[in-house]
């Protein structure tokens, strides 16, 4: 005994898987921002390896390294980014080697120099 189903039945049950469909792509749209939103809360509250909580800044990689520099001169590239890591805006791939890629382009325009090996200040 087979059980013969309808067009219009099968359709409806369609409609229905998609509207279910459609109400926990949303659900997981939502969840996903507030994971992100928790995760970033998470991040401010903990320390990060110096000790101390990171500062939310709204510089940009170049920003940060001339400011860093500015405070500290004869830095090497490598307190450079450590110094600054955490605090710049995070949009590259890899964080830190876009930081060292910031000082060899600054180093290359003349906006840094290194005065001796390894040390680095803003050009006068």
């Amino acid at each position: 005994m087979s059980k013969v189903i309808d067009v219009e039945e099968l359709q409806e049950r369609l409609r229905g898987l998609d509207a279910q469909i459609a109400k926990l792509t949303e659900s997981l749209k939502t969840a996903k921002i507030k994971r992100a939103a928790w995760a970033e809360l998470l991040e401010l509250a903990t320390p990060n390896h110096n000790g101390t909580r990171p500062v939310r800044s709204t510089l940009g990689p170049t920003d940060a390294v001339v400011a860093y520099l500015h405070d500290h001169p004869g830095a090497s590239a490598a307190q450079i980014v450590a110094g600054v890591l955490d605090s710049v805006e995070r949009g590259a791939a890899d964080p830190r080697k876009n930081l060292y890629q910031t000082v060899l382009n600054l180093k290359n325009r003349g906006v840094i120099e290194e005065y001796e090996i390894g040390l680095l200040r803003l050009r006068r």
